[in-house]
């Protein structure tokens, strides 16, 4: 899940605090993120949870200034009714696979060891067939990256 948010203006801002719950009542720190400090324009912020469930989560933001002095923001919940398992195969294959499961308007990002992005395709059928034989034999991970689901898998190119 990625949990997007702005400020208009920062004061002293020294990070922020994502904070998690099953119950709405019960928080623990899932992430940190390093606030701009000062700044009179908007400032985009983003944090993912891969940790995400069929059922509804509540997240809360703590803005923490340089002096020490916190605040907490309203309280969101995000439920998930449908998490799709994303399959691919053959795995290993021969540079050409069929992934099954992608959710409309995902992102696919295929990477080689190393982070660098060696494919990259948005909005694809909800099964799709892939052809990498361009490729070299070796490990790579696809991402699939939708509104609400990340899902990353290993592929093997024999």
């Amino acid at each position: 899940m990625k949990l997007n948010w702005a400020t208009a203006n920062e004061r002293q801002s020294d990070y922020f605090v994502i904070e998690k719950s099953k119950d709405g009542l019960n928080f623990e720190a899932i992430g940190k993120i390093k606030g701009t400090g000062e700044s009179n324009k908007t400032i985009n912020y983003s944090f993912l949870d891969e940790e995400i469930s069929q059922r509804t989560s509540y997240y809360r933001l703590k803005q923490t200034d340089k002096n020490g002095k916190a605040k907490y923001f309203d309280i969101i919940s995000v439920t998930c009714d449908e998490i799709v398992e994303l399959n691919i195969y053959p795995n290993p294959n021969e540079g050409v696979f069929t992934i099954e499961g992608i959710q409309q308007n995902s992102e696919i990002i295929i990477t080689d060891l190393l982070g660098q992005t060696v494919f990259n395709v948005i909005n694809l059928e909800s099964r799709s067939e892939i052809n990498l034989t361009h490729l070299r034999s070796g490990i790579y991970f696809l991402r699939a990256d939708s509104q609400n689901q990340i899902s990353i898998k290993k592929i093997i190119i024999n």
